[in-house]
């Protein structure tokens, strides 16, 4: 680290800031959380070591301010404070059941941190779901008294104080019976990992199997440092990776675009770099139809054929894709099916504490329209101006 950030290093690595790495910190920490609900202790080894490059990383940053710390400062902050914290271990303070360490742990850290109110230092930044249920767990141990309706319906009036306060009734009822909130959602949305793989496959399908000249080359936008996207980031690429194994083409790393947002100008910026780094591809698999509407404006810039020198697949099936010209390949999600089941699985699950878990499986599909076809042409040798359009009004 210390020869990447000094002069003749790395020019990324040396323009970082805290504020820039924050986003890669929560991606590690998801990634790592995916390694452990996975099993797989390979992945959790290596996810590890990315956690800790992140502390080696931030330290590093510290240590080249005047007043700042190291590395070493930061070992040595944990290890006195696992001591402090552990009074009937280092100590003559008495504590025989995990509880018991528990309430003599909150007991300490309440007292060093100087907290009056039950709520401090609870982490504001966290996702809403898991906020209240923070918020909630503090006001229990507290000893606050904390109402819990005994059922939960969907309200009459949909407005923001409704869902406000049903989404607060829903983690107080899930934590009333032992569950988190936050877990149960984790766990739908790798359930939608299935639905990505055979979206996929049907893509590549469409794109290779039972044609003259299928394409070898795809690229991929993969939603890799989108914060509060769960663990989507990380199943989208396993779904790109499984695809191509599965019909033996090769994996480019340099081919996968890890973006920062699910916009327009995010695509346009994927697909740009693609082409001005001169890749290998003749197909993009777009994060999002958001990140397609971006690399229709990269078309038109840079005199791209749309399907003809790049295939192009986005994915949602938004309302306007099927007006661009050429109308937009893209995986049609039921956004609205998915929504109701979800409502309806939450509700049952809360109001039917202890009952048998139930799951809804809804099907993606590939919706092929005009923008895919055949590959004609490298990703070097574009010649005619693309007939790309977007819709007027």
């Amino acid at each position: 680290m210390h020869r990447l950030r000094s002069p003749g290093g790395c020019p990324w690595d040396a323009e970082q800031t805290h504020a820039s790495l924050v986003k890669y910190l929560l991606e590690e920490a998801y990634e790592t959380a995916d390694a452990i609900e996975d099993g797989d202790d390979a992945a959790l080894r290596e996810e590890l070591g990315d956690v800790l490059l992140q502390v080696v990383f931030h330290s590093r940053i510290a240590a080249e301010r005047p007043d700042g710390w190291t590395i070493d400062d930061v070992a040595g902050d944990i290890v006195e404070k696992l001591i402090r914290r552990h009074p009937h271990v280092f100590g003559s303070a008495s504590a025989a059941t995990a509880s018991d360490v528990e309430a003599n742990w909150e007991q300490l850290k309440a007292v060093e941190k100087g907290r009056t109110s039950a709520v401090d230092g609870v982490p504001i930044g966290q996702p809403a779901l898991a906020l209240a249920s923070a918020l909630l767990g503090r006001t229990a141990k507290a000893g606050l008294d904390v109402p819990v309706t005994s059922s939960v319906e969907v309200p009459t009036t949909v407005d923001d104080e409704s869902v406000g306060e049903l989404l607060l009734a829903v983690v107080a009822l899930a934590r009333s019976g032992g569950m988190q909130l936050t877990d149960l959602l984790a766990s739908a949305e790798r359930l939608n990992q299935t639905g990505l793989a055979e979206a996929s496959a049907q893509l590549y399908e469409h794109w290779i199997a039972g044609t003259e000249s299928p394409h070898r080359h795809i690229a991929c936008f993969n939603w890799g440092t989108v914060l509060g996207a769960l663990r989507r980031p990380q199943e989208a690429e396993r779904a790109y990776r499984q695809a191509l194994q599965d019909l033996a083409l090769p994996y480019d790393e340099n081919l996968v675009m890890r973006t920062e947002s699910f916009s327009e100008s995010e695509g346009a910026r994927g697909l740009a770099r693609l082409l001005d780094a001169k890749a290998r591809f003749t197909a993009v698999l777009a994060g999002n139809d958001l990140h397609a509407l971006g690399c229709y404006d990269v078309f038109n810039e840079r005199g791209v054929n749309c399907p003809d020198d790049i295939s192009l697949v986005g994915f949602n099936d938004m309302p306007i894709v099927d007006k661009l010209s050429p109308a937009l390949t893209t995986v049609h999600v039921p956004q609205y099916e998915i929504g109701t089941e979800a409502a309806r699985l939450l509700l049952d699950r809360v109001n039917n504490v202890g009952g048998p878990a139930k799951t809804v499986h809804l099907s993606l599909d590939l919706v092929v329209r005009s923008s895919t076809a055949e590959p004609r042409a490298s990703a070097g040798s574009r010649s005619r101006r693309a007939a790309v359009s977007r819709p007027v009004g």
